[in-house]
């Protein structure tokens, strides 16, 4: 209806305006925002425990992990080295849910070098930091308080279509590609009796549930393969990003900051706005009304032009509900019935 489209216009401006000022990470290739300067006027610091409360939540672990649980190699889970003071910890940031700015810190951690140039997916930085889940010392480390398990979600609404863009990017010359619609590419390459095309330049991971991987859940016991100290959800970035700094003691690190091919990955320092009603609107961003009436983030390869919303149909949000039912799960989003 006419009044409800300017009243979800009006809120998603002042949102983009609120995660704009507030956000840490310029997500560099990752992550695009529409940008607002910060205010001279307003007041800046550094979040304070107390603040966090509330914010990050640590998780109660229940059971240790061991040769018995099953774990397997997953490259898009990677144990972060320490390095100028700041705390190891174990990471899953699966793709499309901004996992370039924590590829970038990843390898600055474990080779002391800042990525300038280049595919910071081809430094091998992942590939060094995959736990071997035949070493003993692995459970060791996994069973470690003291390094924290770290799992970032997405709305699987918004992630699929940031994973149907990056596939029309990946496979820009093949004649199939323009045929592709979105609703084509939900049917057969999301669905779960898609069947892989020799064409298809994408890896499974960018389109598969993130709770697939990262040896996150048993879907024979549909529980938790293996618990995580911090969920967090991708959409509240502004919320959680410096208080997991302050958490892991990366927030001179990430303050310093460096340039990066496509921008500055971090800023120089670490801004963040006291205003109340920032803050309260912040804590509304998700989970209040279903998808697509609250977005903020736009990631990856979205379109700008065309919002996510109009891409689907009820069809395709009935198989992205199915697909990605533990995802919704997990990250605690709503379900959508496709209704506008």
């Amino acid at each position: 209806m006419p009044h409800f489209a300017l009243a979800e216009r009006v809120v998603r401006t002042k949102v983009l305006r609120v995660v704009s000022t507030l956000t840490i990470f310029y997500m560099s290739s990752a992550m695009v925002i529409s940008h607002t300067v910060l205010s001279p006027s307003l007041p800046t610091n550094v979040m304070t425990k107390s603040s966090c409360t509330g914010v990050l939540i640590r998780r109660a672990r229940t059971e240790r992990v061991s040769r018995e649980s099953g774990l397997v190699f997953d490259i898009n889970a990677n144990l972060y080295p320490i390095r100028d003071g700041s705390k190891s910890f174990y990471m899953c940031a699966a793709p499309k849910t901004g996992c370039s700015q924590w590829i970038m810190l990843l390898n600055y951690l474990l080779t002391g070098r800042k990525f300038h140039s280049g595919n910071v997916h081809l430094s091998q930085a992942r590939q060094a930091t995959v736990l071997n889940f035949t070493s003993e010392s692995t459970y060791d480390t996994l069973n470690d308080f003291n390094v924290p398990r770290v799992l970032v979600m997405r709305d699987p609404y918004d992630r699929v279509v940031s994973s149907y863009h990056d596939f029309l990017r990946r496979n820009t010359d093949s004649i199939k590609h323009k045929n592709v619609t979105f609703e084509h590419f939900v049917k057969y390459f999301v669905s779960p009796t898609a069947v892989r095309q020799s064409w298809d330049k994408q890896p499974h991971d960018h389109r598969s549930p993130i709770t697939a991987g990262c040896n996150i859940w048993d879907k024979d016991k549909n529980t938790f393969l293996l618990e995580w100290d911090f969920i967090l959800r991708l959409e509240e970035m502004i919320l959680w990003s410096e208080c997991l700094l302050n958490e892991l003691q990366l927030q001179n690190i990430v303050r310093r900051g460096w340039r990066t091919p496509t921008g500055r990955l971090f800023k120089k320092g670490i801004d963040l706005s006291a205003s109340t009603e920032n803050s309260e609107l912040a804590k509304r961003i998700i989970n209040h009304l279903p998808w697509p009436h609250m977005r903020e983030v736009i990631v990856g390869h979205e379109s700008i032009n065309q919002p996510s919303r109009e891409l689907y149909t009820a069809e395709t949000v009935d198989i992205v509900n199915q697909v990605f039912k533990v995802d919704f799960q997990v990250g605690g989003y709503p379900l959508w019935d496709g209704v506008l």
